[in-house]
Formats: structure tokens, C-alpha cells, sequence
């Protein structure tokens, strides 16, 4: 066989309220362990990354044939029960282990078809790279001046800090959130002030009452 697509992941499939099969075609992956299973809510985002087994929250994978490497079809909830709505959807991504287990011996039984799906494996594993490296920020490739993107390099690492492009455009660079001015609440009788001739106030208490305007 041979990796022509470059489907690293499904869209988000979003429920039904009735439907329990989603499909991760036309990727292609030789065990259950090679996919990644998340239940998304669709307004927010949110990811929950599930695990396979047969309860109410747990997902079943179909049959796969670990020789082809064949696309299939995940079942959620594995109980075939409550099938989610259409606020929540399923994305399938592959992830292939990073190990390589085909041990070929000198002068022994040699299959092309072996060799074959352990190059494929191999293709299987980049594209999962892939896909987490087109999700990570980057610089434009014509950007030589954007030169310091290491944290921890040159104090770019610090507690309770945020991070920031610094002020010559050329790295990162790690700050802190400005103090601000401290101010207290009260609950003394707000000032009256003529709208017309009221002056900028100077102190830094403010009142949880309305304020009185004459």
C-alpha cells in the first residue's frame, strides 16, 4: 500500500442526537492506539480528550486491519447510548506511536509488503508531527531579525510574567503587569457636586453608592 492522503485529522463531526458512528476517512492508522479521540462543545471550543473502553464515556473502535492500515469508524458513547447533539461534536486525529517494532534478519524471510508498511508507519508519524506543527506560532520565513525564541534564553523564562514581542520587534521578550493605582471602596455618603462646576477628583476612594448630582 502507499500514503496519498494528507488527512491528518477529521473535522469536528457534530451529533445528531441520534447517530453513535463517526468515521476518521481516509486516514490511515494499524491500531486502535494510533487515534486520538476528542468530544468538542462546538460554541466554546472546549476539548475533552477521550479514552477507548466500554463505558457510557469511553468511545469503541471498529474492526482495523493492522495490515492495510484500513479507515474505520469510532463509536460514542461505546454503549451505544444518549447519542450527543448537535452542540457537541467528535474529532478523530491520528497518532502514531513513535517506535518501530519490524526487526528484519540477515539472510532471513524477507516480505516487500513488511518493509512497506513500516516506511508508511514512518509517513504516518510525520503527518502527526505535522499537524501539531501547523497548529504552533510561527515567524514568516523572511524574518532573519527575529532571532530570540528560546524561553529561558537570555531571561526569557520568568514567574508570574507574560509574554510579549519586545519593543525592537526582533524576539520575545518576558514582563510583568504594571502595579496600577490601589483604590478603596466605601460606603460614605458620595459628594455633591454641581455637574456644571464639578472638578476632576484627585482621591483614590470611590463610593458603592450612586453619586449625587445637584
Amino acid at each position: 500500500m502507499t500514503i496519498t492522503s494528507q488527512v491528518k485529522k477529521t473535522a469536528v463531526l457534530p451529533g445528531d442526537g441520534a447517530n453513535f458512528s463517526f468515521s476518521w476517512s481516509p486516514m490511515k492508522v494499524y491500531a486502535s492506539t494510533d487515534l486520538e479521540v476528542y468530544l468538542v462543545v462546538i460554541a466554546t471550543g472546549v476539548e475533552t480528550l477521550l479514552t477507548e473502553g466500554t463505558a457510557v464515556t469511553n468511545y469503541s473502535v471498529s474492526a482495523i486491519d493492522s495490515t492495510t492500515g484500513s479507515t474505520g469508524t469510532i463509536t460514542y458513547p461505546a454503549t451505544s447510548a444518549s447519542p450527543i447533539a448537535s452542540t457537541s461534536g467528535i474529532l478523530i486525529k491520528k497518532k502514531l506511536p513513535a517506535d518501530q517494532q519490524h526487526d528484519m534478519q540477515n539472510q532471513g524471510g524477507y516480505f516487500p509488503e513488511t518493509l512497506e508498511r513500516s516506511f508508511d508507519k514512518i509517513v504516518g508519524m510525520i503527518l502527526g508531527l505535522q499537524e501539531e506543527l501547523d497548529r504552533c506560532i510561527k515567524i514568516p520565513i523572511t524574518d532573519e531579525a527575529f532571532d530570540n525564541t528560546i524561553l529561558g534564553e537570555d531571561g526569557l523564562r520568568s514567574a508570574s510574567e507574560y509574554l510579549r514581542v519586545n519593543s525592537t520587534g526582533d524576539g520575545f521578550e518576558t514582563a510583568g503587569l504594571s502595579a496600577g493605582t490601589a483604590a478603596t471602596a466605601s460606603d460614605d455618603t458620595p459628594a455633591a457636586v454641581s455637574v456644571s462646576a464639578g472638578a476632576a477628583g484627585s482621591g483614590t476612594d470611590f463610593s458603592r453608592q450612586d453619586h449625587a448630582h445637584l
